[in-house]
């Protein structure tokens, strides 16, 4: 049983925080499921399965972006807790100067790579993956301010500029593809996408930044610091980008189009349960910094409750899912997919692990534990063997990809146990 929380005004805000994050995860969520959904009515089953595909490879290719956003949002919060200001205007102004650079660089590369890429992805077009590499160096950019945004707890706008991003990307991508552009259409789609909410958050981070007081201190920026953080948080988005998103990459590169549309959706439908959830991961890590900056003693805390709730809305999404999979396949994506009905519950399984694993790979970040980097490269290399042994049907990805994140929560659970409870913590 887990320690009890206790009941004090940071706790209250902690909660009232992931509430205003939770509502905006929700309706941006909606909107991008109804995205999702709406493409996988409009498009042909291999067409959908391309897009997946993208995306699915987005995330893998922008973990730079998501290092970046994590840092800076674990910075802020924790400088900005010291009342060290001037260090964070240092640190935004050195990931500013180099973000654009890295992301033309990043473009340039992925231009070279695009006749390989279409080969291994069995024929996604040169025009769709040319309009998707310009989302690189945008994403790159617009993660500075996103990371600031997080940082100073200003949840409002940070969840705005998402729900705003989502609603956009939805839209053109209906407009799109009801014009016949097909992939390509979605892929511009989510290029203005992109760039309405640089502009937009942008905007915003740099009106919060000029109201931050002058620091009471000016102590100087420790640069290794930066670079070693920073070399913490990459490695670990990159391996949760990986294990939450390679299978519909080897779905698409191993099995037929079709069947490669069909686990998509059947990806698709399951990573509501991570997207649901995934307020909690977006407040805990700069609440969980801040209090580990100022000493605070009851860090774990942060992680008990968020960690029941998870556990909690997961046995009910399972169960509901695996009692009815035709249902809810039918509802979101037509008769079209009722191949996937038997995979449905038993993938669920795997994103309840993944939703875990998130949450545990965020509170080590907050307090700033590096030993977890081995169990979460470790886990992913599992998931990698596995999908090279077993990836010939649905269900054998299916399958891989339960018994490795499996692996993986448990391990991350037992860290937390080993590193920061004691037998006095539990009641």
């Amino acid at each position: 049983m887990f320690p009890l929380v206790k009941n004090d005004s940071t706790h209250k805000g902690y909660f009232s925080a992931n509430s205003i994050v939770f509502v905006g995860f929700f309706i941006a969520n909606i909107l991008n499921y109804v995205f999702t959904f709406a493409m996988g009515r409009a498009l042909t089953v291999s067409s959908f399965g391309e897009i997946t595909a993208l995306l699915g490879l987005l995330v893998i290719l922008n973990v730079p972006a998501i290092a970046i956003t994590t840092f800076i949002a674990q910075q802020v919060s924790s400088f900005k807790a010291k009342n060290e200001i001037s260090a964070i205007k240092k640190i935004i102004s050195l990931f500013k100067k180099y973000t654009l650079l890295l992301g033309l660089g990043a473009w340039s590369f992925f231009v070279f790579c695009i006749p390989m890429l279409s080969e291994y992805l069995n024929g996604v077009s040169y025009i769709s993956l040319g309009v998707f590499s310009l989302t690189l160096p945008i994403v790159l950019v617009l993660s500075v301010s996103v990371g600031i945004l997080q940082g100073l707890q200003n949840f409002y706008i940070f969840s705005l500029q998402n729900i705003l991003g989502t609603l956009i990307k939805l839209i053109l991508a209906l407009f799109f593809v009801y014009l016949g552009f097909s992939v390509g259409g979605v892929m511009l789609a989510l290029l203005f996408s992109f760039a309405f909410s640089y502009l937009y958050a942008s905007r915003r981070a740099s009106k919060l930044m000029k109201e931050l007081p002058q620091s009471l201190s000016d102590n100087l920026l420790d640069i290794s610091g930066v670079y070693s953080s920073t070399f913490l948080i990459f490695t670990a988005v990159l391996f949760l980008a990986i294990l939450l998103n390679i299978d519909v990459v080897i779905a698409k590169h191993y099995l037929l189009p079709d069947t490669a549309g069909q686990y998509a959706a059947l990806s698709t439908i399951g990573k509501i349960l991570v997207y649901g959830v995934g307020s909690f991961h977006t407040v805990l890590l700069p609440v969980v910094s801040a209090a580990h900056s100022s000493r605070e003693n009851s860090t774990q805390s942060y992680l008990k409750s968020p960690l029941l709730v998870i556990s909690g809305i997961s046995i009910v999404v399972i169960f509901v899912f695996s009692l009815f999979p035709e249902l809810v396949i039918r509802t979101l994506f037509g008769i079209k997919y009722l191949s996937i009905a038997p995979y449905l519950g038993l993938f669920m399984i795997s994103m309840f692990f993944v939703s875990l694993i998130i949450l545990f790979v965020s509170y080590f970040i907050a307090m700033q534990n590096k030993s977890f980097l081995y169990f979460l490269v470790g886990g992913v290399v599992l998931q990698i063997i596995l999908f090279h042994f077993y990836h010939d049907s649905i269900f054998d990805i299916t399958f891989a990809f339960v018994l490795s994140s499996g692996v993986l929560a448990s391990t991350m659970y037992l860290k937390y146990i080993c590193c920061y409870t004691s037998v006095q913590s539990y009641v």
